[in-house]
């Protein structure tokens, strides 16, 4: 019988949030981009972006 509730193996490197977190946190390093971004619209985006990746993830990492 077919185990419908396996659990998928998910490596850290194929998970979109820590990819967009990681890209998310240079964006402060990129020359210029405090003309448009200070830490409180920074803070904002990263709950945004991290709230809506949050409830699109179906499985977590494994480090296994």
């Amino acid at each position: 019988m077919m185990d419908l509730y396996k659990e998928q193996v998910k490596r850290p490197w194929q998970s979109r949030t820590l990819w967009v977190n990681l890209i998310m946190a240079a964006v402060p390093f990129i020359p210029g981009s405090e003309a448009f971004l200070n830490e409180q619209s920074l803070g904002a985006m990263f709950l945004v972006v991290n709230s809506v990746l949050r409830a699109v993830t179906k499985s977590k990492i494994t480090l296994k």
